[in-house]
C-alpha cells in the first residue's frame, strides 16, 4: 500500500484517469500496488461506498445495544490530493453523523493532519 498516493477521490473503476495511475505503477516496478488498486476498485470509493460501511455499524449498534465509535481515521496529507482527502474525511465524517456514530480523526497537525501547511488554518 506504501507505492499508492496522489489517488483521487472519488474513484471507481471506469474513472478516465485510472489507465495513467495503473500504468505508472507499473512502470514503477510497483505490480502488486496496480493489482492491489484495480482489485479494490471492484466497489468504487466513493460516499456510497462510505455510506454502507456506516449502515453496517449503525445496525450493529442497534441490534446490539451498543454505541460504535470510529476512532483514529484519516489520510496522510503527504499522499493525497489536499481536494480529495478533504472529500474523504468529508464523506467519513458525515456518515457517522447521520447514524449517530461518534468519530475522533487520527492526529492534527502531523501526517495525518487537519491543518493545511500553506495557510497554518484548519482545514
Amino acid at each position: 500500500m506504501r507505492d499508492l498516493h496522489d489517488l483521487p477521490f472519488p474513484l471507481d473503476a471506469d474513472d478516465p484517469g485510472l489507465p495513467a495511475i495503473v500504468a505508472g505503477l507499473h512502470k514503477a516496478g510497483h505490480d502488486q500496488a496496480a493489482a492491489a488498486l484495480e482489485r479494490s476498485l471492484e466497489t468504487p470509493w466513493d460516499a456510497r461506498a462510505i455510506a454502507a460501511a456506516f449502515d453496517t455499524m449503525a445496525a450493529w449498534s442497534v441490534r446490539h445495544g451498543q454505541p460504535v465509535i470510529v476512532n483514529e481515521f484519516g489520510v496522510l496529507a503527504y499522499h493525497a490530493p489536499r481536494p480529495s482527502r478533504l472529500a474523504w474525511l468529508a464523506a467519513v465524517r458525515a456518515a457517522a453523523e447521520q447514524r449517530c456514530i461518534g468519530w475522533t480523526h487520527w492526529d492534527f497537525q502531523v501526517g495525518f493532519g487537519l491543518m493545511d501547511p500553506a495557510t497554518g488554518m484548519p482545514d
